[in-house]
């Protein structure tokens, strides 16, 4: 094999590897399968260049050359390469100027592809006294005249277009780049072209027909630009090192020898270090874990993509930091390029989340306290107020012939108050109970407890034939809710006057919904918040045991209780 033809062949196989690469690099699809398909056409045509450099038959070599005529079809993928890295698919959708350029793009090149498969065509080719063939526009110069003619238009709409991408560019590399692309398009294949040409024209031309090594450097920068295309817009590559400083975690990059290549502003910050304290060296001689054997480098994975977190104190120039370190493996398939470090300084959270800690265990125990405190009051005073209400009963019997109904009247009030506070007493008992007492979850038919009222003689005027038949509560808890919303929580004369009592219920997809309503009794007489507080504590507490939400409405001359309980 002569050095020509290893040439022309090295060059094939060349293109057909950039098109492999590109088409898999390329982030952007389109762009990626046009391309490709271009660099696929050079592959063909050095192949078949090749085949013209050893054929020897005139109906071979013919046939080879009007199939080299793909070169056109090449050109064209080019072309439309170059449109979409352009954008101009973008800006001139259905737009007359993008009718007028797919025409000439694909009209011209075609009819003359076509033109060299008529019968009567002829192929100006001529054979090399050494070997290979030549082209002879002797003897067919119009057609090929209007060949060349397309491949300038083809070459000056492709540096146009760069040109357009240079005008559109965002940064001063993507305008550099794009203005050599210009050049390159413009003056690489126009220069071949020329040379061509005159060496065709001259009467002792011997040139071969073989353009694929020629044009070889500019594919090859071509592949590069587009397989760089990600590049040249705005995206996260572009934008990684703003986004770094302005993070408030600590961010280290390293080498696959762990020493340190970058770190953020936030790290310098965190442990009042200076650029110069760390870069090029080493993680570890930078940064250390206190009373541990453990390194730093020994926490990445060593499979690219590897990620792994821990919470850990991490010491540097004498500063000490509890860190919820992040360690990612970073890499190109299988080959580690280093790691990256992030850290949230946890400090502030841990102290503070130990104060909370002490608070909570300060405050459960003041609760106990109080608690306590109030069950020993309230039972202790209840004797007290049984022996004033005895002797007060007593003070009217023996000397009710004496006493005026004036003294009556206060004997009365004295009876009232010591039963009041005597209910109070029992309330601040059931508190202390119902927050005391743990209790365990368990189902209970809610109609068993309204039937336990009826039969106790202590309730009959209820409708509750909408209660679940079974729920998941504290059946304790829930008994002494019921009892306080149906029963103790109305006067005794409000008894008298009511009609009704309706006991709602829905379920929901997370939660049973109840709401308690009073009928035939005016709003007024019923008892607000603020003057019977322990009733309404004792209710929210209850509820809030089964996650769930307790208000008191008045709406439309009519008074509910509203409050949810969660399912299981």
């Amino acid at each position: 094999m002569d050095a020509r033809s290893f040439f022309v062949l090295v060059s094939s196989v060349i293109y057909l590897f950039v098109a492999y690469r590109i088409y898999h690099l390329n982030p952007n699809r389109r762009l990626n399968q046009f391309y490709a398909l271009a660099c696929g056409c050079s592959s063909i045509i050095g192949f078949i260049e090749y085949e013209l450099l050893h054929s020897v038959d005139l109906e071979q070599a013919t046939f080879l050359y009007k199939t080299y005529n793909l070169y056109f079809i090449n050109r064209i993928f080019i072309l439309y390469s170059v449109w979409i890295y352009a954008k101009m698919d973008q800006r001139l959708v259905n737009s007359t100027w993008a009718y007028v350029f797919h025409f000439f793009a694909l009209v011209p090149p075609i009819v003359y592809i076509l033109s060299y498969f008529l019968p009567d065509s002829i192929v100006p080719i001529k054979a090399l006294v050494d070997g290979g063939w030549t082209t002879d526009p002797s003897k067919v110069p119009v057609k090929y005249f209007l060949g060349i003619s397309w491949i300038a238009l083809n070459t000056g709409l492709t540096a146009c277009l760069y040109f357009v991408s240079y005008r559109n560019a965002t940064n001063s590399l993507e305008r550099r780049i794009n203005l050599s692309l210009t050049i390159f398009s413009a003056f690489t294949t126009t220069t071949v072209l020329a040379a061509n040409t005159l060496l065709h024209f001259h009467p002792d031309s011997t040139t071969p027909i073989y353009t694929v090594p020629y044009t070889l450097p500019f594919y090859l920068f071509l592949a590069w630009v587009f397989s760089n295309y990600r590049l040249f817009d705005v995206s996260p590559q572009t934008a990684t090192y703003p986004i770094l400083e302005s993070m408030s975690d600590m961010v280290i990059l390293t080498n696959p020898q762990h020493d340190i290549i970058y770190v953020n502003e936030a790290g310098l910050k965190m442990f009042e270090l200076e650029a110069s304290q760390v870069l090029e060296k080493n993680i570890d001689l930078v940064f250390q874990i206190p009373e541990s054997y453990q390194l730093l480098k020994f926490l990445p994975s060593y499979e690219v993509g590897g990620k792994a977190t821990k919470e850990l104190i991490v010491q540097s120039n004498y500063q000490e930091k509890f860190l919820l370190l992040s360690v990612q493996t970073l890499g190109r398939k299988e080959v580690v390029t280093g790691y990256l470090y992030m850290g949230t300084n946890m400090s502030i959270y841990k102290e503070k989340e130990q104060q909370i800690q002490k608070y909570n265990r300060d405050l459960e125990r003041s609760n106990e306290d109080l608690e306590q405190f109030i069950y020993i009051a309230s039972h202790d005073l209840k004797e007290p107020l049984r022996m004033v209400n005895s002797f007060v009963h007593l003070l009217g019997e023996e000397y009710k012939e004496i006493i005026t109904q004036e003294g009556y009247t206060y004997i009365q009030k004295a009876k009232l108050g010591t039963q009041q506070m005597t209910q109070q007493l029992n309330d601040l008992l059931n508190y202390s109970k119902i927050r005391g007492k743990a209790q365990h979850f368990e189902s209970l038919n809610l109609h068993n407890i309204i039937d336990t009222f009826i039969a106790e003689k202590k309730l009959s005027y209820v409708d509750y034939d909408a209660l679940p038949s079974s729920i998941w509560v504290q059946p304790h808890r829930i008994y002494a809710l019921f009892e306080i919303l149906l029963i103790d929580i109305l006067p005794s004369f409000a008894q008298k006057e009511i009609l009704c009592i309706k006991v709602l219920s829905k379920e929901h997809i997370t939660y049973w919904d109840f709401s308690i309503q009073y009928i035939g009794v005016m709003p007024s007489i019923y008892l607000t918040p603020h003057q019977h507080s322990l009733h309404y504590l004792l209710c929210q507490k209850i509820v809030q045991y089964h996650h769930g939400t307790f208000i008191h409405k008045i709406k439309q001359q009519q008074t509910y209780f509203h409050f949810t309980i969660r399912k299981k």
